[in-house]
């Protein structure tokens, strides 16, 4: 039993109840001492995280609370079975396959370095049964899986049924039958830039012939959860109130399992040298434009507001770039259009609207669920999502040489009618448009699938940038 002397020599507090999340971020676990002591014995929170792992105390390295990112994924979870793990299959061409032992070597490195790649998340509830969820680093040993069927081992129970708080949530498999390469994961533990970090990692161990012995451990993740705590400027929480509050949660049509068949589209699109109008717009806004424009077209109004993903590396937290965990943010973002305002003055509006944000990324947003966002007048209830993931220079870490990634079924599940996830290389951006066809309707997918790419070229040409949107878009 864990006592709260062992809690303390860990540097974790022992206290009467958890704190749950406030607006803007998790607050940290801290002993405050203005509390009064509690009627019941106090309890080690050390001690309850153990259990809940099936793990000594002795195990736990550290523990933080989590973001309302990964709370969200955690909840849905709970409550959807087989909802958010990743499956990312790859497939062993024969420079990998040959020295499988230094392929193995290369990830236990990446293990070790890399605490997210070791977190669980636990729950926690105080007196009032408020319940919070913690995310616990744990000295774990690195363990390898032989499967003999890639897709039975992604239709196992652990994997197909409701998850269960405390378990490992990243596993590391191999198909000797197929030679596939299985690095299973849940959403709640990263984010593209983080999968760039550690296959950068394992690429390094892998040009060393993994005769790195000890990599100087990453920034702490818990870095990134201090900073959540602190409490926003009233420029952020006003930011927050104004133009938004007429925006508020549409139809919750709740989650699915995406039963029936969902379209897929995409293709690649060729980034022009130069952007119309101001040269602060970048690609970014360009890209949400187009989108928005798109939805405008489709749902026939010139006021949007739709939830959007942002890295959140763009935060003042030391070490940032180099943090393993997700720091994804969610914020509603919302795009108007005049029959009068010509390109140039909408995507400047945009520009703006992505620069403000990112002052205040992560402050203010209570959940950043992919719920629907009501349109400002009122009249639609609109549930899309954009995703924007900028790769950098880091595109190249992503893929070891020898290494293929295997196309999977479609792996985003929830409560979206369509997303569009683009990629943005340096000379081409790679654009995917996912559609729920029995929520959207097919007319309403074919429509975006097809005039999404076909906006992103209009915005993309100089020669557009004068021009009036009446005669770009039809509203």
């Amino acid at each position: 039993m864990a006592t709260t002397l062992s809690a303390r020599q860990h540097g974790l507090p022992t206290f009467d109840g958890v704190h749950s999340e406030v607006p803007g971020g998790p607050k940290l676990i801290t002993n405050h001492n203005d509390v009064p002591a509690p009627k019941p014995a106090q309890f080690s929170i050390l001690e309850v995280l153990a259990q809940q792992c099936d793990i000594t105390d002795e195990a736990i390295q550290d523990a933080y609370p989590c973001t309302p990112f990964q709370t969200v994924r955690i909840r849905e979870s709970i409550q959807v079975t087989g909802l958010r793990h990743s499956h990312m299959v790859y497939a062993l061409k024969d420079e990998i396959r040959e020295n499988i032992a230094l392929f193995k070597r290369c990830w236990e490195l990446a293990f070790n370095r890399n605490p997210i790649l070791r977190t669980r998340i636990a729950s926690l509830r105080n007196a009032n049964s408020r319940e919070t969820f913690v995310q616990v680093v744990v000295k774990d040993e690195f363990r390898w899986e032989i499967v003999d069927d890639t897709k039975a081992y992604q239709r196992t129970e652990r994997f197909s049924g409701p998850l269960r708080t405390g378990v490992p949530l990243v596993y590391f498999a191999i198909d000797e039958a197929l030679n596939h390469f299985v690095l299973t994961m849940h959403h709640a533990l990263y984010d593209a830039y983080t999968l760039s970090l550690i296959w950068g990692d394992v690429k390094a161990a892998w040009n060393a012939k993994g005769h790195i012995e000890s990599a100087v451990a990453r920034p702490p993740y818990s870095r990134f959860i201090a900073y959540l705590q602190r409490p926003p400027s009233d420029a952020a929480s006003s930011r927050w109130s104004h133009p938004y509050r007429s925006a508020q949660d549409g139809q919750n049509r709740g989650l699915t399992d995406w039963p029936h068949a969902v379209q897929v589209t995409g293709g690649v699109f060729e980034t022009k040298p130069s952007l119309p109008g101001s040269r602060n717009v970048r690609h970014t806004a360009v890209i949400k434009a187009a989108w928005a424009c798109t939805l405008m077209e489709a749902f026939k109004t010139s006021d949007i507001v739709f939830p959007d993903y942002f890295t959140g590396r763009c935060c003042s937290v030391p070490g940032i770039l180099d943090i393993a965990g997700p720091t994804i943010c969610a914020f509603p973002f919302r795009v108007q259009s005049r029959s009068d305002m010509t390109l140039a003055h909408m995507l400047e509006n945009v520009q703006r609207e992505v620069t403000d944000i990112l002052k205040k990324e992560h402050w203010g947003l209570l959940s950043p669920n992919a719920r629907a966002y009501t349109e400002t007048n009122g009249q639609y209830a609109l549930n899309v999502i954009n995703v924007f993931q900028d790769s950098g220079d880091k595109q190249d870490n992503m893929w070891l040489n020898g290494l293929e990634p295997v196309a999977g079924e479609f792996p985003f599940r929830g409560g979206w009618d369509c997303l569009v996830r683009v990629i943005m290389q340096k000379r081409q951006m790679i654009w995917t448009f996912f559609a729920d066809e029995a929520r959207l309707g097919r007319e309403v997918s074919e429509y975006i699938s097809v005039r999404f790419p076909e906006l992103l070229e209009v915005f993309s040409d100089p020669e557009n940038h004068e021009r009036n949107m009446k005669d770009l878009i039809g509203i």
